[in-house]
């Protein structure tokens, strides 16, 4: 074989070795072509893919629509309102004195009643505040009621203890509640005694 015929071989070898005959097998239906974004030719939209990948989301697309339903129905509500009290409502007022006795202190106080000439009762909490050692201040908080049978003040005068080593800084009453005991009932008029 000469110089010529196999140079002329081996060139039309290397133009021949791009073109194959051998073609991949696809299942039908797959695209030929593939785009970025899009998976079977733009059946699925896919967010943020790259070549080679894919990231399937349901609502990828900014500014997905919702729909809101609303419905309207129409509903009847009876209240019972309370009935008003048979008694006066109860309008109190404490006023308070203390002073520390060593490790006790001494509250005198008066609370102030209006509005309840059959009587009535109550609970109120007499708060004292005291600076330890340290300088710091705490609380000490006692519970204590009452009942009276006129519509007078009620008056108190009672020694809470506080602890050793402690200034008593101030006494006061909080948390007052009271309530107007029920006037009695005029007595029945007899029929037969009319004047």
């Amino acid at each position: 074989m000469s110089r010529t015929h196999l140079t002329t071989v081996l060139a039309l070898s290397s133009l021949a070795l791009p073109v194959s005959t051998v073609f991949a097998q696809a299942p039908s239906g797959t695209p030929t072509t593939s785009r970025q974004g899009r998976v079977h030719d733009g059946d699925v939209a896919t967010c943020q893919a790259s070549a080679g990948g894919s990231r399937v989301r349901a609502n990828c697309e900014p500014g997905a629509t919702q729909t809101t339903v609303r419905t309207e129905q129409k509903l009847q509500v009876s209240l019972d309102a309370p009935a008003p009290p048979s008694a006066p409502q109860c309008e109190a007022t404490a006023s308070t004195n203390y002073l520390q006795k060593n490790t006790v202190a001494q509250v005198d106080g008066t609370i102030n009643i209006r509005n309840c000439p059959a009587g009535s009762m109550g609970t109120y909490n007499v708060v004292l505040r005291v600076r330890d050692e340290k300088g710091e201040i705490n609380s000490l908080e006692f519970g204590d009621k009452w009942q009276r049978s006129d519509g007078q003040d009620v008056k108190f005068t009672a020694d809470y203890p506080i602890g050793q080593n402690v200034d008593l800084v101030s006494g006061r009453v909080r948390d007052l509640r009271c309530t107007c005991a029920d006037s009695p009932a005029d007595p029945p008029q007899d029929p037969a005694n009319k004047n």
